[in-house]
């Protein structure tokens, strides 16, 4: 008979901690588990068979009251440890210390991994740190994952499996999810189609002031370097993936102060034709401002579905603008199933902790709501901002791959369909297809 757990968990913050661990517990490690809540104890116990694993309360006992550690006092400052349980030489410890005491049948663990979970998949840090850029985001160089340089590893899935190496070590039978790496392949588009050849150069020169990209356009042939849909979905047609379109139903984009409406384009039309023919899916990509405002957040998905005659269940925030919870709650009342606007525009890397999908939490009003996040990992403006080489850029995708691989945690990537001009993007095309050569 397979060992059944049971998880003893404290009285107070209880929301917050049954939350955080049916994401490490049954979402990533696949364990079925009953839970008690005990006003005797002060920390969490994992018990089987009269053995047990205690994880010490190094946060929400001392916060005891709802909400009352929403605090920018109390943003964690890691440390890091070596943990004779870590999949890692050393983990960082968000909140709690490096206490390990092992017997027969016990385990005391001084690693809080229930707040050290919590505070990066609810990410209550960016509504107590008041850093924001002229987009009004939260940058991951505010971060404490990008300020401690763990940015680039998904600690929750290293939580998860250090609470997997205890239940081994206290010869635990269950078995563990057989969670498989994917990729998931997504496109934001911003710009349907490119100008004229004439409308471009004249652009380059008075708007763009870039007399060598206005030049660069009149050698033959001239194309259009917008319209890569076909080369996207024929390469992740060879791999049998779907491609995500995320479109816009924004008549102009404010921050430009240029006009940018494409739904009722003829050439809309056939496209969204051909991506359903050809069994890709669309998403929706509100726009810009509309993170905070939820009256045009609705109107312009009712305008897309209306013109793409779509059920429109997934989205990503255009310019990853987001607020969190209030950005949830507006998807959460206009029936998105998903969202995959939890990536940094400055930096790659694991906002969430973690690249799998997980029920989002509207921390201020303790609650879990039906929209899952699927996590951005690596975006290419992101990447092409930092003025890599194409040596360095490839070197950061492998890296990403093969550690979502090792934790078999999905991968999201975001390359825009205007991300393939031989001027801008020199490099990227030919990067694209060795990409998705890796992920076959």
């Amino acid at each position: 008979m397979k060992n059944k757990l049971t998880i003893h968990i404290p009285t107070n913050n209880t929301e917050e901690r049954l939350y955080t661990l049916k994401v490490l517990i049954k979402n990533i490690l696949g364990l079925d588990y009953t839970i008690q809540s005990d006003s005797g104890i002060s920390d969490t116990y994992i018990c089987f068979d009269n053995k047990r694993i205690c994880i010490k309360d190094h946060f929400f006992g001392r916060h005891t009251q709802p909400l009352s550690y929403l605090s920018a006092q109390n943003i964690a400052k890691p440390n890091y440890f070596s943990y004779i349980f870590s999949p890692e030489e050393s983990t960082p410890v968000l909140y709690g210390d490096d206490e390990c005491l092992i017997s027969d049948n016990n385990i005391i663990c001084g690693i809080d991994i229930i707040a050290s979970a919590y505070f990066m998949l609810s990410r209550w840090e960016e509504y107590c740190h008041k850093n924001r850029d002229r987009h009004n985001r939260f940058l991951g160089n505010d971060s404490v994952a990008y300020r401690y340089n763990f940015l680039h590893r998904p600690i929750v899935n290293e939580y998860a499996t250090i609470i997997w190496n205890m239940l081994k070590h206290l010869n635990f039978d269950g078995n563990r999810a057989e969670n498989k790496f994917e990729c998931h392949i997504t496109h934001d588009i911003d710009i349907l189609q490119s100008n004229s050849r004439l409308k471009s150069i004249i652009g380059d020169i008075v708007k763009r002031r870039d007399i060598k990209l206005a030049l660069s356009r009149l050698l033959p042939p001239y194309t259009d370097t917008v319209n890569t849909y076909d080369f996207l979905m024929t390469q992740s047609e060879s791999i049998d993936l779907q491609s995500t379109f995320y479109f816009m139903a924004a008549d102009y984009r404010p921050e430009h102060f240029a006009h940018n409406g494409y739904l009722h384009k003829k050439e809309f039309g056939k496209l969204i034709a051909e991506i359903k023919q050809r069994q890709h899916i669309i998403g929706f990509h509100p726009g810009y401002n509309t993170y905070n405002a939820a009256d045009r957040w609705h109107e312009q998905k009712t305008a897309l579905e209306k013109t793409s005659d779509t059920t429109i269940k997934l989205c990503r925030q255009h310019f990853l603008q987001i607020e969190v919870p209030y950005t949830f709650n507006i998807l959460e009342q206009n029936n998105i199933g998903e969202d995959s606007s939890l990536g940094y525009p400055d930096h790659t890397g694991f906002r969430c902790g973690t690249g799998n999908k997980f029920n989002v939490f509207d921390f201020l009003n303790r609650k879990e709501l039906n929209v899952k996040e699927c996590p951005l990992i690596i975006m290419d403006t992101c990447i092409r901002n930092q003025n890599l080489t194409m040596t360095e850029t490839e070197k950061t995708y492998v890296y990403y791959i093969n550690i979502c691989k090792k934790y078999n945690t999905p991968i999201t990537i975001l390359f825009h369909n205007s991300s393939f001009d031989n001027y801008h993007w020199k490099g990227w095309k030919e990067l694209y297809t060795k990409i998705i050569t890796l992920l076959k």
